[in-house]
């Protein structure tokens, strides 16, 4: 293919930016069928609306996940679901006196929380 552009970005950036064109279809993608809930089927625009806001900062949160899990090399490892079903797991449970307790993490949450405990947020 050839790409045409005449401007301030270097041709490698062009490149870049333009295949980010493509994760980002796939995301939309994801967004309309893995999250299962098109067709929507409401009556008001204002509940499309709210809906389609929503599903945007899921979204928007599962890339950063996405990006995290990449960064700390958690993603050769885990699927972000896999990743999701090992936390899942996580127990925490409420004593008489209103403290919380965090049960014992297994070897494979521990693991993931102190992957993601090496990347700052700031930096995906």
């Amino acid at each position: 293919f050839m790409l045409v552009y005449h401007g301030d970005y270097s041709p490698v950036s062009c490149l870049s930016i333009y295949r980010q064109k493509d994760a980002i279809e796939k995301a939309f993608e994801m967004l309309k069928t893995a999250l299962d809930l098109f067709p929507l089927r409401v009556r008001k625009l204002s509940t499309v609306r709210g809906t389609i806001f929503v599903l945007f900062i899921a979204l928007i949160l599962r890339s950063m996940i996405v990006n995290t899990m990449n960064l700390s090399g958690l993603i050769k490892k885990y699927s972000v679901e896999r990743m999701f079903l090992e936390l899942e797991k996580l127990q925490i449970i409420k004593k008489d006196d209103g403290s919380f307790e965090e049960l014992e993490r297994t070897r494979k949450q521990r693991e993931i929380l102190v992957a993601l405990e090496k990347i700052s947020w700031g930096q995906t």
